[in-house]
């Protein structure tokens, strides 16, 4: 019984710790200028165009399979190391 106390408790950490990340990891994903930010941030601006919901499913996509996560990955090694011989 103390074990699963114990693992609520952490699971409820967990989250309250992304809560106040989520937008500085999505600003990772999307990056925008500070005024964009800052309007995103606005619940009348969380409709619509600013938050592109099929983009941010995309992404949800690509961190949740690990196949495509694999490929863009390697993808973005290859972007970046292009002019090296290791890739």
């Amino acid at each position: 019984m103390i074990e699963i106390n114990i693992i609520k408790d952490l699971n409820a950490k967990w989250l309250k710790f992304c809560e106040k990340r989520k937008w500085s990891y999505l600003f990772k994903f999307l990056p925008k200028n500070r005024l964009y930010r800052r309007l995103i941030k606005k619940p009348i601006f969380q409709i619509g165009k600013l938050r592109n919901t099929d983009k941010l499913l995309r992404i949800l996509n690509f961190l949740r399979c690990a196949a495509h996560r694999d490929l863009a990955i390697e993808s973005l090694k290859r972007i970046i190391y292009s002019n090296e011989d290791k890739v």
